[in-house]
């Protein structure tokens, strides 16, 4: 895949992450220091039933397209949810576990692009 279809990915997933009222979304790249992932994107979420409720909306907005999740970790809990869709990785956090975590703290030498940084895609509800 293209580095600028993954960027694309990523993009979608930050603009379905700003649809659903996540705090502070962010994707780092983590193209140039690792070989897990190209991008990853993280943000929080107030309560754990809004961290679900993020996984769901984004599942649903990628199925039927081209883009596969490989694999989702943390639902039982939802205190933290990893979405692996290959060369993009989401994060949603329950704010607390954000913190705590501190995913930022250990990439700090990444790249971090924020909504600000780029034009994302209308993401609406019904998707």
């Amino acid at each position: 895949m293209k580095k600028d279809d993954i960027l694309s990915i990523a993009q979608n997933a930050m603009a379905c992450m700003i649809e659903k009222k996540g705090i502070d979304p962010i994707i780092i790249d983590v193209s140039n220091m690792t070989t897990i992932a190209d991008y990853f994107i993280i943000c929080s979420c107030t309560s754990s039933r809004h961290v679900k409720s993020m996984s769901d909306f984004i599942q649903r907005y990628f199925k039927g397209s081209d883009v596969k999740l490989y694999g989702i970790e943390g639902i039982s809990q939802s205190h933290w949810i990893l979405m692996d869709y290959g060369d993009v990785v989401i994060h949603i956090f329950y704010e607390p576990v954000r913190k705590f975590i501190d995913l930022e703290g250990l990439w700090s030498e990444a790249k971090f692009i924020t909504s600000d940084d780029m034009d994302l895609p209308a993401i609406k509800e019904g998707a």
